[in-house]
């Protein structure tokens, strides 16, 4: 295998291995060979590298390693958006003077539109003023109040912030990076360095837009550029290309011969398109799927009504009713300073067997069998829900 195959497949490792990091603790892949990957990456091997050194060193690897990664992922820092923003100028500058000379003039307009859209969607994310809409202050505290009502299930009234030391509005998450309150919060984000709440979550979905669309371009027009001369590269040197897999008619050699000849292509193309279109263009076509799979789940999101933050407790929650562990009942709850009524459906937990509360709780408590019995508030349809993300 020449050195550039093995470049290719290096790099096709890395980014398999990021796609697993990055989805393999999502519910959707739970008990499937993603999942037990993922925990290979993050459980199984750190856990037996820490073991081999205490026995080499004592533990100060480990320890030095501990600090660094609690420093870049439980930090507020610019370093893995600096590294972001690098990656992505340094692959636009390679790219651009290469391929500029072989491209149509309405390719290069086009590219002339889309290459800002990453960099506007990321300084509008990374926006962190005390008026961002999305955090909450305590000027702004008394309308965050509004904007969703308690689930009783999830978010509960009266819980106060022990940080902020203000009521903690419904959907709403204290970050610990952040320092404060988030509005309806779906995650932290290491790579905008930035929570992603109510009010920038519309421009997080832009940015995962604009790298899926700008990656996916680059790989068409790599493939465009390259890809009669590495046909013609193929069909004068076909003895070059003959692959050690052919000819065997079982499942593993097909797949085999498949993934080399991949490789064949890819390093044909470097070959010939070099660093800046064949490198760049093969990185865009491998990493193209990351932004447009995460561009994917928070669609699904949107669809649920729910938030990453919320979709994580409602899994908690899909594991105790297959145990038997979850009762739902009508509640209602009156305030009697206002005179105003709340009815809706709530949720508890117990061991399996009946709860004994059942003050405000009408008809009794049932057992529930399957989340489908369960009622999310936050959904109200998929067009509602996403006006309400792109608010």
């Amino acid at each position: 295998m020449g050195l550039v195959a093995k470049v290719v497949l290096v790099v096709a490792g890395i980014s398999f291995m990021t796609f697993v990091a990055f989805f393999g603790q999502l519910p959707a892949f739970r008990r499937t060979p993603i999942a037990f990957l993922h925990r290979l990456l993050w459980v199984y091997i750190p856990y037996y590298l820490a073991r081999l050194d205490n026995v080499v060193t004592g533990g100060r690897l480990s320890r030095v390693f501990a600090r660094t990664w609690n420093y870049l992922l439980y930090r507020k820092h610019p370093v893995v958006l600096i590294f972001f923003l690098g990656l992505l100028t340094g692959c636009t500058v390679m790219f651009l003077p290469a391929v500029y000379p072989y491209i149509a003039l309405r390719h290069k307009l086009l590219l002339a539109f889309l290459i800002p859209w990453p960099y506007v969607a990321t300084y509008v994310c990374t926006l962190a003023n005390p008026s961002a809409p999305h955090l909450i202050s305590p000027a702004t505290h008394s309308a965050h109040l509004t904007y969703y009502p308690y689930d009783h299930t999830l978010y509960h009234p009266g819980v106060i912030c022990r940080t902020c030391d203000l009521p903690k509005p419904a959907r709403s998450k204290h970050c610990s990076l952040c320092g404060t309150c988030v509005a309806r919060a779906d995650h932290h984000c290491i790579w905008i360095n930035n929570c992603v709440g109510r009010g920038n979550y519309k421009w997080f979905l832009a940015l995962l837009a604009s790298m899926s669309v700008n990656l996916s371009y680059a790989a068409f027009l790599a493939y465009t550029v390259l890809g009669p001369p590495v046909r013609e590269h193929f069909a004068r040197f076909p003895l070059d290309h003959q692959h050690s897999f052919e000819g065997r008619e079982d499942r593993l050699g097909r797949l085999l011969g498949w993934a080399e000849g991949k490789v064949d292509v890819f390093g044909t193309a470097v070959q010939i398109g070099g660093l800046g279109i064949g490198a760049v263009g093969m990185m865009a076509t491998m990493t193209a799927p990351l932004p447009a799979g995460l561009l994917a789940y928070h669609v699904y999101l949107i669809w649920a009504g729910m938030t990453t933050n919320e979709s994580n407790k409602w899994s908690e929650w899909a594991e105790d009713v297959r145990d038997g562990q979850v009762w739902t009942g009508e509640m209602v709850e009156r305030d009697a300073s206002t005179g105003t009524e709340w009815r809706g459906h709530v949720l508890v937990r117990t061991l399996g067997e009946y709860p004994r509360w059942e003050d405000g709780i009408e008809g009794g408590w049932r057992r529930v069998t399957s989340m489908q019995e369960v009622v999310n508030i936050y959904d109200r349809g998929f067009w509602d829900n996403l006006r309400d993300a792109l608010e």
